[in-house]
């Protein structure tokens, strides 16, 4: 899941800069720093930083040596990786799940490529990944170090990765149908439903599903699993309005829209679209069409001649309800909307003008002209 640019992935290492990389879990820090180094041919080591023994795994262990002469004396065995001074680049993963001993170790390191004083003449970069430890109660708590700055400072580079969905890499690796609409379906979550499908929980998802498993197994009940099954059957609802407005396929468009996710997915695409609007409005159900009227985000979109006749009918009915309901006397807002109405549908008297004796001559008129 590279959600960094390459370009820059691969700038760091010509240059011998190390980064820190800091995100959310899940979100391909990992994955995308195995493949730099893969992609730039690096002889690279890999240690898990909370698990890591600073004197097994680094500096060495101890052992009795005997010189020519008889004397005695201790000496350290490296780790064999570390022993031939052939590595190029390291990767401390969960930096900041370690001990203060591993971080201390790890500073020289970081800094002058050597441990104890000894060169690794070859290593070239290191890098680490932690997950943030923000203290905003807003946000995720993870069971992490603080890194006080000169362990920080140690690196060139610090990046913070952004907590999203590669989509690339999910159409790469499950083609675009599925990748492209299960980004989309992400992308609508919230803040707090992100919280509990992170981009790797997602993949593990769809990986199920595309073996023909229960997605349900793999996220929280809390998401809704059966909009996403959904959403990556049709793909993407930008890509599936593009060729319905193409094609203009009454039978697909009424199937299409017979979904009440692909409805209320598309919805966001088809509002920043005038032609859209004026093409797609048709095929939503007259329920969701006076609903959408009474969202001032819809309001100017829907009261308009483009799609007045499947507008009209449900604008006389509200101003009849308001008529009814009398209550644009009092209320201005209800006031307001009885003459956007009015002013709509071209009737000739106003709200204010209009006398309590006509109420019922004009909802009868409306009702008789109501479609």
């Amino acid at each position: 899941m590279s959600i960094i640019s390459e370009s820059k992935l691969d700038f760091w290492i010509k240059h011998n800069y190390n980064v820190l990389f800091v995100g959310k879990h899940g979100v391909g820090k990992t994955h995308s720093i195995i493949d730099a180094f893969n992609r730039n041919n690096l002889n690279w080591l890999y240690f898990s930083a909370s698990t890591l023994d600073p004197f097994v795994d680094l500096i060495g262990v101890p052992k009795e040596v005997v010189d020519d002469n008889g004397n005695r004396y201790l000496d350290l065995v490296r780790p064999k990786a570390l022993q031939n001074d052939e590595v190029e680049a390291i990767f401390f993963d969960e930096y900041n799940r370690s001990k203060p001993k591993v971080r201390n170790a790890v500073m020289e390191l970081i800094q002058f490529k050597s441990i104890n004083g000894k060169k690794f003449n070859n290593l070239k970069v290191i890098w680490a990944a932690i997950n943030p430890d923000d203290e905003n109660e807003d946000e995720l708590k993870y069971d992490v170090e603080t890194l006080d700055p000169a362990q920080k400072d140690r690196f060139h580079v610090i990046v913070n990765v952004p907590y999203s969905v590669d989509k690339s890499y999910l159409v790469n690796k499950y083609g675009d149908y599925v990748g492209s609409g299960a980004t989309e379906w992400w992308n609508g979550l919230t803040k707090e439903l992100k919280d509990l499908c992170s981009p790797r929980r997602l993949d593990y998802a769809l990986n199920v599903y595309n073996n023909g498993g229960d997605m349900y197994d793999v996220l929280d009940k809390k998401l809704n699993v059966t909009k996403l099954i959904s959403q990556i059957k049709s793909g993407s609802f930008k890509s599936a309005l593009k060729t319905l407005f193409k094609n203009k396929n009454d039978d697909a468009n009424d199937e299409f829209f017979s979904n009440v996710n692909n409805q209320d997915g598309a919805l966001e695409y088809i509002k920043g679209n005038r032609d859209y609007v004026d093409y797609f409005i048709r095929f939503y159900p007259k329920e969701i069409r006076a609903k959408l009227l009474d969202d001032k985000a819809w309001e100017t979109l829907l009261l308009s001649d483009s799609v007045r006749p499947w507008m009209e009918g449900i604008v006389q009915e509200k101003l009849t309800f308001l008529y009814a309901k009398g209550s644009f006397k009092k209320n201005a807002k209800d006031k307001q909307m009885a003459q956007k109405y009015l002013d709509y549908l071209g009737q000739n008297k106003t709200i204010n003008n209009l006398p309590a004796r006509d109420l019922q001559e004009n909802i009868d008129k409306l009702n008789s002209n109501s479609t």
